[in-house]
Order: C-alpha cells, then structure tokens, then sequence
C-alpha cells in the first residue's frame, strides 16, 4: 500500500463497534478541463446557440457528428442552468427508457441544486457509424450552497440523429468509472445550511440526516475552528455503492462506509462525500450507526481522502472523534486489541500502514490500537495538542519523528514505549 492513487477513507464493522480501513482504488482518469485545452470542444451555459452549419453534411460524417453532440449538450447546459425542464427533455430521444432516464436525471439535478452543468468533448471522443454515435464526454458540475468547487466525471453518452438534430439515448459511467450520484434513481435529498444527503429511500435519507447533523456537532466539539459542510451518500444497494465509487465486486464486503472525493480525484479542494454500504450500514444499531458517521465526518472535515499520512494517526484521530462522542466503556470500545495484549503482549511498534488492510486477520485490533494511541496522546498533553500534532502530521507526514519532538516534546520511540504500557495496564484492568 506505498501506492496512494486514489485514497479513500472507510468504515467497517466487526464484532463490537464498527471498525474502519481505508482501501484503495484505481479511477480511470479524468482530463482538466479548460476553455482553452487542445483537441476540446468546451461547452457551458452560454446566451447563444452553436452555429451548426458545418461544411459538411450526414451523420456519418464525424466533424458533424460531433457538431451536433456539442449543440445538444450546450442546449442541455443551458436548460439546467435555466431550470428549463421542458428544454432538458427536448434533447432526448422519444424512446421509453430515454424518457424515463432523462425526466429522472433532471428530477435528480434540480434535487441536488445542480446549477451548472459543464461539457468537454474530445474531438477523438466520438464513435459509431450512420444515425447512432457514442462520445465520452467530461462533465463539469457542483451543489449549490454548498461546497463551491466542482467535481468532474467522464460519462459514456450515447445519441442518435433525428430530423438533422443529435439526442440522447443514454448516460451512464464507462466501465471502470464512477457512476455520479444524480444519475441513480429516483433520489431523495435532505439538506440544510451545513448538511446534504441524497439517498434512494425516504427512510434511509432521513436515518442519515440525523446522523450527519450529529456529526457536525461532534466534530465541531474536537475541530472547534471547522466550519465546513458535509455530503453523504446513501445508494439503495450494494451495487449502487460499488457505481459511486468505481469498486470492484466483492471489493468492500464487510465496509459500511468511505469518505472520497466525489471525482476520485487526489485534489483535496475538491468536494468529499461520505458514501454508505447499506449491506453493512442498515443493520447497525444507532451508536454504531453514529461512530461510523461521525468517523467518516472527521476524515471529510480534514481532507483525509486526498493526504497521504500515516494510518494510525488518520484513523485512530477519526476514532478518537467518532467513538469519543459516545459513552462506550474502553474495555468494550477496545476489546480486540485488549484481547491481543493479553495473549500475546503489547505489539512492539505503533501500526504500520499494512496493518490496515482490508481483510486482514488483526483489522478490529489494529484500528482499536491506533484509536488508543490517539487517546493516550489526549489524556497525557490534551486534545488541543492531539489536535496540533494531526495537524502537523497532515501538513509534513515524511517528518512523523520530527513532528512528535516539536508539538509532544517527545520522541516517537518513547511514546512507542508509553503506548505499549497504556496497553498493557487496559489489558490487566480487564
């Protein structure tokens, strides 16, 4: 796991509180886009239409091809910023499924407060022969009230030619890529000044939204100068899931949660969204239900999907925030790793980032160990200084060493040491 392409932040479950492990994802790249790139047809929400004269004529010339893909996708822009349903509508084809899909995009874009919704298509981009084409199109778009930067997608369009004019048959990921929330169906989007949840369910949108708010109370209490907004997820199934994210099958068994960056993007100013398993997720009991939340709340409030930091300080801080806020016993909170203390002593050295594997046989203890050492940094200087020291991993995590000399005023060999005994004292009070 030396590679971080593409980090995301995850919770599990295990036999007592749910555990968390951060695996890690290969994302088919997204192009930058700009007004200015070579070989783009840039299109945005612009006043007057494309001039779709071009020199040349039939559908199964590409030039003009992929002339009337930009007018169709233009006039699309122009229509979800105008909130112009009937004009979205009006690109599609007259199909069933076209119809069914286009009027549930739309629903799903004015539901989210998706105002702009950007174009890029590659002049190469366009493929297929006669009246029916597919392009692979960049898509730029963002929530409005809420985080101000964009996230971007490349989506497989597929269109067909009538009376001299492109529609749009279909939209959907290409394979391997992230499936964008507003293409699921038929969402349900609760939000309010801090919070946003789109859900496939009325239930399920409401059980989060709750917790979600919870946690910007919980995390404001240890990140008092947060002041950020917080967006989750919940997909009806494990399938949906797996969309969102670009996860393979099988990929997060046994995961109830991951913080990403919608785009799958390592730009940590682009906008994160806690995404929810719901084959693990649904069955959790509310305390369970809100550490994994609030957890995920903590690795979005720091950006903790785009840094590259050691594992015990990441997850054991987003532990120290998610189980901290509710009354759990340590013995309970900790009983893996207590139970490896005990029968086989203190490890001899904090986590390594291997340790947090997904599926790995000591995942409930490694995560419950880096959890402890978190908290032993809080109970020995405060959680101010916990808070300095995360800050400062986060800034410089090459120089861990140097970091606990200049804000703990220790090395990290002798916390090492400390740590362990912490351990073994919790473990003899067991």
């Amino acid at each position: 796991m030396s590679s971080r392409d593409t980090p995301q932040r995850a919770s599990g479950s295990g036999t007592g509180l749910p555990r968390r492990a951060w695996p890690f994802l290969t994302v088919v790249a997204v192009v930058a886009l700009g007004a200015a790139a070579v070989g783009f047809s840039h299109l945005g929400s612009r006043s007057s239409p494309l001039d779709v004269s071009p020199p040349v004529t039939g559908t199964s010339q590409p030039a003009f091809r992929l002339r009337l893909t930009e007018v169709v996708l233009q006039r699309q822009a122009q229509a979800v910023s105008n909130r112009d349903e009937a004009g979205y509508l009006a690109g599609w084809d007259s199909s069933p499924d076209a119809r069914r899909q286009a009027a549930l995009t739309y629903s799903n874009l004015r539901k989210l407060g998706v105002a702009r919704l950007e174009t890029a298509v590659p002049v190469d981009a366009v493929t297929g022969n006669g009246s029916s084409w597919t392009a692979a199109v960049a898509v730029t778009w963002g929530l409005t009230g809420l985080d101000p930067n964009s996230s971007d997608s490349t989506l497989r369009y597929s269109f067909s030619e009538n009376g001299g004019a492109a529609v749009i048959s279909r939209i959907a990921a290409p394979p391997g890529g992230r499936t964008p929330i507003w293409l699921l169906h038929g969402l349900r989007v609760r939000r309010d000044s801090r919070t946003l949840v789109a859900a496939t369910g009325a239930g399920e949108a409401d059980r989060v939204e709750r917790l979600l708010r919870s946690a910007v109370g919980a995390v404001g209490k240890v990140l008092p100068g947060w002041h950020g907004d917080l967006v989750a997820y919940a997909p009806g199934d494990l399938r949906q899931f797996n969309a969102l994210i670009a996860a393979r099958p099988g990929q997060y068994r046994g995961i109830a949660a991951v913080t990403t960056i919608v785009d799958g993007s390592l730009d940590a100013s682009a906008p994160a969204a806690i995404v929810i398993n719901p084959r693990v997720f649904d069955p959790l009991g509310p305390i369970g239900a809100h550490v994994v939340v609030t957890h995920e709340a903590t690795h979005a409030a720091t950006h903790a999907a785009a840094v590259s930091m050691p594992l015990w300080v990441a997850e054991g801080f987003a532990d120290y925030v998610g189980i901290g806020s509710v009354d759990v016993p340590t013995a309970v909170a900790a009983g893996a790793a207590l139970r490896v203390v005990r029968r086989s002593g203190s490890p001899a050295t904090l986590p390594s980032d291997d340790a947090f594997a997904v599926g790995g046989s000591r995942l409930e203890a490694t995560y419950e160990e880096a959890w402890l050492a978190n908290s032993l940094i809080a109970k020995t200087y405060g959680q101010r200084r916990l808070v300095d020291f995360y800050r400062k991993v986060e800034a410089r995590p090459q120089r861990l060493a140097h970091v606990f000399v200049t804000v703990l005023g220790t090395s990290e060999s002798a916390f090492t040491r400390s740590w362990r005994t912490y351990l073994q004292g919790l473990a003899g009070a067991g």
